[in-house]
């Protein structure tokens, strides 16, 4: 089974992840927790489910690419990735295990988060998320911040972070931006995102959130989950269709019933 395509062109502005699970390795012994790692946006939910259930299930937020490493070396039981392993580390699982399923887990939206004061509503189209992800636009009064807006922002300058870590939430950003930048954005996918523009690498979807929460003029990205918890406010983000829509679950839930298996 493959993964889930949820980045057609209409949808990408909503910016929803499916998670998924590389399942392998060897079993638990009896009263062992379940070890797993990976996906931060995958972590808290796969928590709650712990404590729901009363399984014990220990999970690592290590970033997407940090799991699918850890189950290469066989250090834990399952690994949570935000996208498929590359083909060199699928050459590696089948080398170790002799085969693996991806099974799709949760899905929700990827949040644009932000602080600045006295904006409570920021809206953000792809070509402008381009630019200031990029490094170009370098302050909140920009007028392209100022023409998705209807008003310009502040006079404070933007301070971009970033995952230091190998994410998978940073590859479907960057997926976005490379497909909805209008040429704004002219790198590729990538689970390492640059920092050549002045961005500011944190670890994981808590390193980023907690920098953002403590900096004027910030922003970022992380699961919906990890903005409401810090009390972030979240960008509404120019979809297909030409609305600006959050990350919230009747977003998350559109996209999804339009979505495609491949």
């Amino acid at each position: 089974m493959k993964g889930v395509d949820v980045m057609r062109s209409r949808l990408i502005a909503v910016l929803v992840l499916v998670g998924l699970v590389l399942a392998t390795g060897p079993a638990a012994r009896a009263g062992d927790p379940v070890k797993g790692a990976g996906s931060t946006f995958a972590q808290k939910i796969i928590q709650q489910w712990s404590a729901d259930t009363g399984n014990q299930v220990a999970y690592e937020g290590v970033g997407s690419g940090g799991g699918r490493s850890k189950l290469i070396a066989g250090e834990v039981d399952f690994a949570a990735s935000d996208v498929p392993a590359k083909p060199e580390e699928v050459t590696k699982i089948k080398a170790k295990y002799g085969d693996f399923v991806y099974i799709p887990e949760t899905a929700g939206g990827l949040a644009i988060i932000y602080k600045v004061d006295g904006m409570k509503e920021l809206k953000l189209s792809g070509p402008t998320l381009a630019k200031i992800f990029s490094g170009k636009i370098k302050k909140w009064n920009d007028p392209a911040v100022a023409l998705d807006n209807g008003t310009p922002g502040p006079d404070l300058p933007i301070q971009v972070f970033v995952r230091s870590d190998k994410s998978g939430s940073s590859g479907i950003l960057t997926s976005f931006l490379a497909a909805a930048g209008e040429g704004e954005w002219k790198g590729e996918s990538t689970e390492q995102f640059p920092t050549d523009g002045g961005q500011q690498g944190k670890e994981g979807s808590s390193g980023v959130s907690d920098a953002v929460a403590a900096t004027n003029g910030a922003i970022s990205y992380a699961e919906h989950g990890f903005a409401k918890e810090k009390k972030l406010a979240e960008a509404l983000v120019k979809n297909g269709a030409g609305a600006f829509r959050p990350p919230d679950a009747p977003s998350v839930t559109a996209a999804l019933g339009e979505s495609k298996a491949q």
